[in-house]
């Protein structure tokens, strides 16, 4: 049942593993006829670059609970191993890594407060000539939030991560 998925988006075969993870899910809902929260969901797509960081950098302040917070403000408690939990601003957003691949690739299943179902989020790091690319991938996320989750991630994440690689580095 966990077949990897034959279409390759980015050329490693760790993001075809988190896809298989987000069409796992899909169909599961669809299986049973809804979402499990009988709501509508969509995915979220982002690009960013971080000048001049390496993407040992940036993987290291999301996966470090002490850098996560010190970037975003608020309490992080994050996990580097598959399987563990994470959480992070005050509890508001909890989860637990699916797949992790040192400066690479992070898969988490994620649940903002108020949620009644997970989202699955993929995080891919790339070095380019220009500094760490990250391509975010959030799907199933619930059809009223994505507004909100969609520009939380510039605002509470991407601006603060460049704010503290330009102070720390």
């Amino acid at each position: 049942m966990f077949r990897l998925l034959t279409e390759k988006v980015t050329g490693h075969r760790s993001t075809s593993i988190a896809f298989s993870f987000v069409v796992l899910q899909r169909r599961f809902r669809a299986w049973i006829g809804k979402s499990a929260a009988g709501q509508r969901e969509q995915t979220i797509t982002q690009k960013t670059t971080f000048k001049g960081a390496t993407a040992k950098d940036v993987y290291g302040i999301y996966m470090n609970s002490k850098k996560h917070a010190a970037a975003t403000g608020a309490p992080a408690e994050m996990s580097r191993k598959a399987g563990e939990k994470f959480k992070a601003h005050k509890g508001h957003i909890r989860g637990t890594n699916l797949l992790v691949k040192a400066n690479k690739i992070v898969v988490q299943s994620w649940r903002a407060k108020g949620w009644k179902t997970d989202s699955v989020l993929t995080l891919q790091f790339d070095d380019t000539t220009e500094g760490c690319e990250l391509t975010m991938v959030h799907a199933l996320v619930p059809e009223a939030s994505v507004a909100d989750i969609k520009s939380g991630w510039t605002k509470m994440y991407w601006k603060p991560f460049k704010t503290y690689l330009k102070a720390n580095n």
